[in-house]
């Protein structure tokens, strides 16, 4: 749910249970000072009471207070990607597009695709930041070898995420994999 919607439903019992108290509060307050009784309060006065202090504790809590808590609510849910295709052991080429999901990435943090061929500790960072749309699904496409000499082995495709730090590091290690001459196979 919402941190928005929670944070209005909770000062609207607030404003619910508070209303009436106050309500009940002013009115003796004022009967003591007068010599009159006071008259006894309808149901319906204290149900029309009761319903105000909701609405208008729930708008004050959905407008002025949630933004407040919001940066405080996100940073307690943890982060969420997953790979959705290929699914695992799926024979590709050599370029695949890599799809999944994001969910709660705070901002400044950037997520990138790593390859690792099987049997080396390197990882290999495929061209990014992964870019992540409003409803939370991504694709990028991930580069699996050399089309001829690693056909035929295994690859582990994962997602990281990083700062700014991180992120300039594997865009200068993009960078430096292009500029780096290759040496003809003979």
């Amino acid at each position: 749910m919402d941190s928005a919607i929670v944070v209005a439903i909770i000062t609207g019992i607030f404003g619910a249970i508070v209303a009436p108290i106050f309500n009940h509060l002013l009115i003796r307050s004022r009967s003591s000072d007068s010599v009159a009784p006071t008259p006894p309060i309808s149901p319906w006065f204290i149900a029309v009471i009761v319903a105000a202090g909701a609405a208008l504790g729930g708008i004050i809590g959905f407008f002025t207070i949630a933004p407040l808590f919001s940066p405080v609510v996100s940073s307690w849910t943890a982060p969420r990607v997953s790979i959705n295709s290929p699914i695992d052991g799926s024979k590709a080429g050599p370029a695949i597009i890599i799809t999944g999901s994001a969910k709660n990435v705070p901002p400044g943090r950037y997520l990138w695709l790593l390859v690792q061929p099987e049997g080396t500790t390197q990882y290999h960072p495929q061209p990014g930041p992964i870019s992540v749309t409003a409803d939370g699904s991504w694709g990028a496409t991930a580069y699996l070898g050399d089309n001829v000499k690693d056909q035929g082995k295994k690859f582990m495709v994962i997602v990281v995420m990083g700062d700014s730090r991180a992120n300039s590091q594997f865009q200068s290690y993009l960078v430096d994999v292009q500029t780096v001459p290759r040496l003809p196979l003979h």
